[in-house]
């Protein structure tokens, strides 16, 4: 079975806002990423799309939450259900899966 690669659609004005918040430059992002400045201002501007370990080593650095990922990156799209994360497509991950 093949799966649709969705784009992620950052929300640059949260991302950027977290980042400020925690006192990170855009240089500690790309840095945490393994990227140059350039890459990550692009990708924080969503003219470079995120991998998933940039979310979870942005989460990780930025200390973020479900809600906030979820904002940031998924456009609150992510259902969260007592011990199961449902994306969109009605796929459910466990936390025994993950």
């Amino acid at each position: 079975m093949r799966y649709k690669r969705d784009k992620i659609k950052v929300n640059s004005r949260l991302l950027k806002g977290a980042r400020v918040y925690a006192g990170m430059t855009q240089w500690d992002m790309a840095n945490a990423l393994g990227v140059n400045q350039a890459t990550y201002a692009a990708k924080e501007l969503g003219k470079v799309p995120f991998y998933a370990i940039d979310i979870l080593l942005i989460s990780e650095r930025l200390g973020l939450g479900f809600d906030q990922i979820n904002a940031i990156f998924f456009e609150n799209k992510l259902r969260y259900q007592s011990d199961n994360m449902v994306a969109p497509n009605g796929y459910s991950l466990t936390q025994n899966e993950v």
